[in-house]
């Protein structure tokens, strides 16, 4: 009877306090419970029963449960730290008087009241600020908590009339997901570390545990770090380095174009109705060789290795869990930064390039590259906050083919990859006659010893799986002693015969044809080099050789000049005037003709670079 009275007291209490809330408005959270001073210490209804937060229990659960324990960087006395990605497994425990502490594994609810960044900076929220924060009912538009979830649950969840979930005993693990409009949503760093959140927790079985008629509750606290960069703040990252490599662009083409050496170029060329049809056409025309001589300069090329191999250290970094840890969250920033390095890599290639960008296969695995990493980071932007595992697992694995940029950008690995692939007509040849023999062996020693030794010749795929081992000499004696030990001793003549043909002469044939090719590579790559030097030294003697047979009629006009002035009668003084004047103007024609064909002469050369790199 008394606990019939006891369940219809609390259910009249839940019902009254939501009428509360919908009708007076929102109330201060102490109105509902003291929590003053309460650190790690229980609240009991019952003057004999206490519930105790066992924190070295709910670490070596959480160890077992994540296969790993990840502790903060700058741990704090008395406060259990744990990773933002590993789920947590509180373990209560109750008090009864002077007897030991028992397990607690009754229903209750699990609800955030407080937080901050650091111990000092703690607040308790207001009742609305729980609501918004742990009801998985508070709107339509949030199904679930904007701080936390249940991991582990396999069935509809249990919801109190506020939508706090009900949990039961310790099957229930709690993660963190911190949105963006939560309290620990948008977190910076203080450093080089993640940014991390103390949680101040309530655990209380009040109107949800029929096994007991004292209500329990207590508060404690949670240190949780290692929070990641939100897709926000990412996509801000790239768009300010984009801005960034923009403006020093914009830069370079503005010192190109306009500036004091260009200037006298432009001027000089401005009469050459073939070079010019339009100064706009002009303007455009010169941005485009100055954006192409840019992505050809060796500190351009020189800038992206080495961002390349920065960005492999990254990655080789974010292998180890503990360095993920403590800097997943400027790791991210960083690579958001180079993520907009490798696009205005690409745009710029694009435009310099244009369809020749594709013919190269190597600016093709840039580009899928590059595109490989865009989907990676719209990702978070595309799906929900709870992505699937699968889907997180292939985004993560995308990120591994990022080294082959690094392969891209050094030469001699390029040869090597494209021997390869010339060589793939003799492996294939090759490889088909060592898999004709790996067959005939085996059909061969199948019907020999299926049932001498069924264990390495029982099958047709035991077979195959046992010769491929002799092939490739991993521990193939073992092959031999058990085939001794079942009475075949003579199974090694054929194990022999079989290494000498597949290993030694086959094996070794494909090693011989990679070796000749690679040489054959190099030497054609050596001669293509040497014939592109010969050819454009002899550009440059044809272009020499049409500028000297012009100089001698500089000289001849002067004389005529001269000659033409001696027979006009005129006085003497005025004579040495017009000949010193004759003399000055012939030296400034000389002048100017010798910076026409210096801008003809560079034009040319830039002309020829343009029309060779388009046929490469």
């Amino acid at each position: 009877m008394l606990r019939i009275l006891t369940l219809l007291f609390a259910v009249a209490l839940v019902v009254s306090c939501g009428l509360k809330l919908t009708k007076k408005g929102i109330s201060s959270i102490e109105d509902v419970l003291e929590h003053r001073n309460i650190w790690d210490t229980s609240v009991p209804q019952c003057t004999d029963i206490q519930l105790v937060f066992d924190i070295n229990a709910t670490v070596q659960e959480s160890k077992g449960l994540n296969k790993r324990y990840l502790d903060c960087p700058y741990p704090e006395t008395g406060v259990p730290c744990f990773y933002y990605k590993d789920p947590v497994n509180p373990i209560f425990s109750v008090r009864n008087g002077s007897r030991e502490l028992e397990r607690f594994n009754g229903s209750h609810t699990f609800k955030i009241v407080g937080g901050g960044p650091s111990r000092n900076n703690i607040r308790y929220y207001n009742e609305r600020e729980m609501l918004e924060i742990n009801s998985f009912s508070y709107s339509a538009s949030t199904p679930e908590s904007t701080v936390w979830t249940v991991q582990n649950q396999q069935q509809s969840m249990d919801l109190t009339e506020e939508g706090f979930v009900i949990m039961r005993g310790s099957e229930n693990w709690v993660g963190f997901v911190c949105q963006k409009n939560s309290p620990c949503g948008d977190l910076k760093p203080q450093g080089l570390l993640s940014p991390d959140f103390f949680f101040i927790a309530e655990v209380s079985n009040k109107g949800v545990d029929s096994s007991t008629d004292c209500v329990l509750s207590i508060r404690f606290e949670l240190h949780i770090h290692g929070f990641p960069l939100l897709p926000g703040r990412a996509l801000f990252c790239l768009g300010m380095t984009m801005i960034t490599l923009f403006i020093i662009l914009c830069s370079y083409v503005l010192y190109n174009i306009c500036g004091p050496k260009q200037d006298r170029e432009q001027n000089s060329l401005s009469d050459d109705e073939e070079l010019v049809e339009a100064n706009v056409w002009t303007r455009l025309e010169e941005i485009y060789h100055v954006i192409y001589s840019f992505t050809q300069r060796r500190l351009f090329r020189n800038f992206i290795l080495s961002v390349v191999f920065f960005d492999t250290a990254l990655m080789i970094a974010q292998a180890f869990p503990d360095v993920i840890a403590r800097g997943g969250w400027v790791f991210s920033a960083i690579e958001s930064c180079f993520l907009g390095i490798y696009l205005m890599e690409m745009l710029l290639k694009l435009l310099a390039l244009g369809h020749n960008y594709f013919r190269d296969p190597w600016n093709i695995i840039d580009f899928l590259i590059t595109v490989l990493r865009v989907v990676d980071f719209l990702l978070p932007f595309m799906l929900s906050t709870s992505i699937h595992p699968p889907v997180k697992k292939a985004a993560r694995a995308i990120r591994a083919f990022r080294l082959l940029k690094a392969i891209r950008s050094i030469g001699r690995i390029q040869v090597l990859l494209t021997t390869l692939v010339q060589s793939l007509p003799s492996i294939a040849s090759t490889s088909f006659l060592m898999a004709m023999v790996l067959i005939m062996f085996t059909v061969f020693l199948r019907v020999l010893y299926a049932d001498t030794v069924p264990v390495s010749f029982g099958t047709f795929a035991r077979t195959i799986s046992t010769l491929f081992q002799v092939l490739t000499l991993d521990d193939w004696a073992m092959v031999y002693e058990n085939s001794y030990s079942k009475g075949a001793p003579h199974v090694m003549i054929f194990l022999v015969v079989f290494i000498v043909i597949e290993n030694l002469i086959l094996l070794n044939f494909i090693l011989a044809v990679l070796v000749d090719n690679i040489g054959i590579t190099i030497e054609n790559a050596n001669r293509r080099a040497k014939a592109m030097q010969d050819e454009e030294k002899e550009r440059i003697r044809k272009i020499e050789d049409e500028l000297s047979e012009t100089r001698p009629e500089e000289e001849s006009h002067q004389e005529a000049l001269l000659k033409r002035f001696s027979e006009e009668k005129h006085g003497e003084r005025k004579a040495e005037l017009m000949a010193e004047y004759l003399g000055v103007l012939a030296s400034m024609e000389k002048s100017q003709f010798s910076f026409h064909s210096e801008a003809f002469l560079l034009n040319r050369l830039v002309e020829i670079s343009h029309k060779k790199c388009t046929k490469e």
